[in-house]
């Protein structure tokens, strides 16, 4: 690519079937337009997607990724959050025996934290349903990372919902359960299973590769 004075955003809209590999000081420069929403959603989108593919093939830095999601703390789509919280979880599982596990947990909480806050537990009337995928994908997404706040509120929850003082939206009730099930104590894994005997727990698998801890991004977190 020849040298840049501003930003330039490629494949405007998304349109065509490719992958694009910015320099780290391009993608820097589209951190404000995904900001403040100069770009569409379809672009805002693939340019994390994008920037997470290519970290998962080992065509980039995974640093990169990473360093560009503070950008998208105003994102409000469902589809650009989805493709946040899949990509973070997936790393997720590749690294969780890492002496900078507890760090990449922080910083994943950083990012959820004031989509979450803003979306909030409860079902507005009327909203659209992406919204309500919105919420599902970002209270779990700080939930599994540690939010304290939340998981005290998926266990009020959980517990409220098998004393049956409560009928809980079912578009929150998954949510709840995956959350309750992967951090209280073993008699309430046990009640999980009485009350919900077909649940199925999953874990997400991971696509990336041992590029990802070689790549930088074991400096990145011990040192912050």
């Amino acid at each position: 690519m020849p040298r840049h004075k501003g930003w330039i955003k490629l494949n405007r809209g998304e349109t065509s079937f490719v992958r694009i590999q910015y320099p780290s000081s391009l993608l820097g420069l589209l951190r404000e337009p995904v900001n403040k929403k100069i770009l569409s959603a379809e672009d805002r989108y693939g340019l994390i997607r994008d920037a997470f593919m290519l970290a998962q093939s080992g065509h980039s830095p995974t640093v990169d990724a990473l360093c560009f999601l503070p950008a998208y703390k105003n994102e409000g789509e469902y589809i650009v959050w989805a493709e946040i919280a899949a990509n973070l979880r997936s790393i997720d599982n590749l690294i969780f025996k890492e002496n900078f596990y507890e760090k990449y947990r922080s910083f994943c909480r950083e990012i959820f934290k004031p989509i979450a806050e803003k979306t909030g537990w409860d079902k507005k009337p009327g909203e659209a349903h992406t919204q309500t995928l919105l919420r599902n994908v970002v209270i779990y997404g700080l939930g599994t990372n540690g939010d304290e706040d939340i998981l005290i509120k998926a266990r009020e929850l959980f517990e409220q919902l098998v004393l049956e003082k409560i009928i809980l939206d079912s578009d929150l009730r998954g949510v709840v359960y995956y959350l309750v099930a992967e951090m209280v104590e073993r008699r309430n894994i046990w009640n999980l299973k009485i009350f919900m005997p077909k649940l199925r727990f999953r874990k997400r698998g991971t696509a990336y590769s041992g590029h990802f801890v070689h790549s930088g991004t074991k400096s990145y977190f011990q040192n912050l």
